[in-house]
């Protein structure tokens, strides 16, 4: 009934977020994407023009594709549908920053699981850094998609790197990205994190005082990380 799919996207989205509380607890959110998926998906059959609908049932297909490769199942069929779901997001407001994240996000996964696999995951990788691109581009006040973006950087940098070709430019894009994000929130660990990362493949491309400059940089950043969250294994690996 359509009078009723408000209160299945209210419901479904509730499902999405203890999932996303599952996973940060380390437990497994299928239970409840599952659950996410079936109201999220009544609700666009009641009533197939809900925006919210439409955006949150492509992020509750793209969590479980993610759950499925953490688990090492194929998770091809989540984020093909994830994606198609996130373009018809799209079509209701193309100036809407979120489903260009999203859709970049399922499209890194995805090359991520190629990769995974042994079949050449840069076309989507390179898709997944124009989404991101495009997302920023719409609103530029998002630190998570300017982290992400600097992560797919790094990811290409490191896909050219083991194919023989120049990595130098996605690893200053990287820097940038982390730049950005900084200027928005400069109390967030993983940027410093990211920044470390990409200076030292930096300095690890250049010679003499510029490989110096580019290392020291490197131990800035990853010390200020460790200083935001000395807890974390991640910052502490990265300094």
């Amino acid at each position: 009934d359509q009078g009723y799919a408000p209160h299945r996207v209210g419901r479904g989205s509730a499902c999405l977020e203890l999932a996303f509380a599952e996973s940060r607890r380390r437990k497994d959110p299928e239970p409840m994407l599952k659950r996410a998926i079936e109201d999220l998906e009544r609700a666009m059959a009641a009533a197939p023009h809900l925006p919210d609908a439409v955006l949150k049932l492509g992020t509750a297909r793209l969590e479980s594709g993610i759950a499925l490769m953490a688990r090492g199942e194929n998770p091809e069929s989540s984020y093909k549908s994830a994606i198609a779901l996130f373009d018809a997001a799209m079509a209701f407001d193309a100036k809407d920053a979120d489903p260009w994240h999203r859709r970049g996000r399922a499209k890194a996964n995805w090359s991520a699981w190629k990769a995974h696999v042994g079949e050449d995951s840069e076309p989507l990788l390179r898709e997944a850094i124009d989404d991101l691109a495009k997302a920023v581009a719409t609103r530029d006040d998002s630190e998570d998609a300017w982290l992400m973006g600097a992560q797919l950087y790094l990811m290409w940098g490191a896909l050219l790197k083991s194919r023989g070709r120049d990595p130098l430019t996605p690893v200053r894009s990287a820097v940038d990205q982390c730049d950005r994000a900084l200027r928005l929130n400069p109390h967030r660990e993983e940027g410093w994190r990211l920044r470390a990362s990409a200076r030292l493949e930096l300095a690890r491309l250049s010679r003499g005082e510029e490989a110096a400059t580019r290392f020291s940089e490197a131990i800035k950043d990853a010390n200020e990380a460790v200083k935001l969250a000395p807890e974390s294994v991640a910052a502490r690996l990265g300094r």
